[in-house]
């Protein structure tokens, strides 16, 4: 397996992972009308933008030169996290599953942050989303504020996962 560090051109294999790595993934957590208004192309053009600015960091795994995953992180935007790693998200073609790039893609980000003097790793995760909580869980990140929100007119959770990276120096 190999990791490597997305470019602008990456942006729309970026958004190809995402797309059907979430429709997969989501399925038993949010509305079929919400998944069936996603677009493959739906994160290009926040991919590309963001990677322009340099902003946004991505990784794109591959097995034997396949694209496997993909993950993106930036300096949190989101209000009253600014000075957190943001992890957006780790999305997984399911045929890679359960074979370590999740962890591989965490062991990046994670060197990246105490490299770039971040003190903690934050990202939201679904509620009902059992396996991508305990694998956040597993990998030291502790659970913390919930937050409700609507897709596709469904009320739904998500949590807030914290890595303290002071604590893995």
């Amino acid at each position: 397996m190999e990791i490597r560090k997305a470019q602008v051109e990456d942006s729309k294999l970026v958004s190809k992972i995402y797309y059907k790595s979430a429709i997969y993934s989501y399925k038993d957590y949010l509305p079929k009308e919400y998944l069936d208004s996603l677009k493959e192309n739906q994160w290009e053009p926040l991919v590309r933008m963001g990677l322009k600015s340099g902003k946004l960091n991505c990784l794109i795994a591959y097995e034997d030169e396949e694209p496997a995953g993909a993950t993106c992180y930036q300096k949190s935007t989101q209000k009253g996290y600014e000075e957190d790693l943001e992890l957006g998200s780790i999305y997984i073609r399911p045929k890679y599953f359960r074979m370590g790039i999740g962890h591989k893609f965490l062991e990046e980000i994670k060197a990246y942050g105490m490299k770039n003097n971040f003190s903690r790793i934050s990202l939201w995760v679904l509620k009902e989303n059992t396996p991508g909580r305990n694998f956040y869980e597993k990998e030291g990140f502790v659970k913390g504020e919930e937050k409700t929100f609507k897709a596709a007119k469904k009320e739904t959770s998500k949590v807030r996962y914290i890595l303290d990276l002071e604590k893995i120096k």
